[in-house]
């Protein structure tokens, strides 16, 4: 997590440079980051142990569980994984109004009916999106020092690069 740009050109050519593994890790994470996510963790520990009745009106079957609660629809070695279970939502962004992405992306677009505060003792929709908004803007520094070592390259070589930083169709998983 260096705000030296220059540091983290230097990794980012490192880690996928002709010599790289491809793998970029990202450290000195900010004390502020890291209580978000033990936030987000204790409330998904929360949600997960509330009553199979309860967890299921959180459930979106129609966007094939791909916001809202999920746990047993995914397999595992040919087994439904009752593991674990996942909470997703579009951590960005809450009523997007684009016919067109909602059309689209309905399971990225699509509000999930939060639990309550009182159901978990906190927000988890403030949790999950105080620390998503967090992580895009963390991955966002990266992701720009890996576009402008991706143009120089390609520069040498001829070739334009263009880059599309403007999502606004996000799912992220709990």
């Amino acid at each position: 997590n260096s705000t030296d740009e220059k540091a983290v050109e230097a990794a980012v050519a490192s880690a996928f440079g002709p010599n790289g593994l491809g793998v970029l890790a990202v450290t000195n994470i900010p004390p502020s980051l890291t209580e978000k996510r033990r936030r987000l963790l204790r409330l998904g520990q929360k949600l997960g142990t509330l009553p199979d009745d309860v967890l299921k009106r959180y459930e979106r079957p129609e966007l094939c569980y791909c916001a809202g609660w999920s746990r047993g629809r995914e397999k595992f070695r040919g087994q439904l994984d009752v593991a674990k279970g996942s909470w997703y939502a579009n951590g960005l962004h809450s009523n997007i109004d684009d016919a067109s992405l909602r059309e689209r992306y309905p399971e990225s677009t699509t509000e999930p009916q939060w639990p309550s505060p009182d159901l978990l003792g906190d927000s988890l929709e403030d949790a999950f999106r105080d620390l998503s908004r967090d992580l895009h803007a963390l991955s966002r520094h990266v992701l720009r020092r890996c576009d402008a070592v991706a143009e120089r390259a390609l520069r040498k070589h001829g070739v334009s690069y263009e880059t599309t930083l403007s999502a606004v169709v996000d799912r992220s998983r709990l």
